[in-house]
């Protein structure tokens, strides 16, 4: 009987978190559940505007800036999704091992700066009175 409580329990738990956006169901048989990325990321924009100042989002934008420039030249082009990774037979595992991180770090820069802007407009919204986004 215990199971049952258990499983109920849960599907309640899960239907709350849907209807609050948090998870969102993805199949009903069986029910599968994930997270929702746009709460989680409001949450993350949410929690940069209450902890950071404007001006204090506007330094690390310059600097994500600097190094996504810095990432464009040495690569040869505008964004990580356009750098080819494993054509060279002459590169070894250390050269794409590194390439790869460069790519990870170059994606998350891009990441971050979407959020970091998103932060920026809210603050300066919060700051002159208005609705954010």
């Amino acid at each position: 009987m215990s199971c049952a409580l258990a499983e109920n329990g849960a599907r309640q738990a899960l239907e709350q978190l849907v209807e609050m956006e948090i998870a969102e169901q993805t199949e009903t048989d069986p029910a599968l559940y994930q997270r929702n990325p746009s709460y989680f990321q409001w949450k993350h924009i949410e929690r940069l505007v209450r902890e950071y100042s404007p001006s204090e989002h506007r330094g690390r934008l310059e600097n994500l800036h600097e190094t996504d420039q810095e990432f464009q030249e040495k690569y040869g082009v505008p964004n990580p999704d356009a750098v080819v990774v494993g054509d060279d037979p002459a590169e070894d595992h250390d050269m794409l091992y590194d390439r790869w991180d460069d790519l990870t770090e170059w994606r998350t820069i891009r990441q971050d700066i979407m959020i970091l802007k998103r932060a920026v407009r809210r603050t300066g919204a919060e700051f002159y009175g208005q609705n954010a986004d």
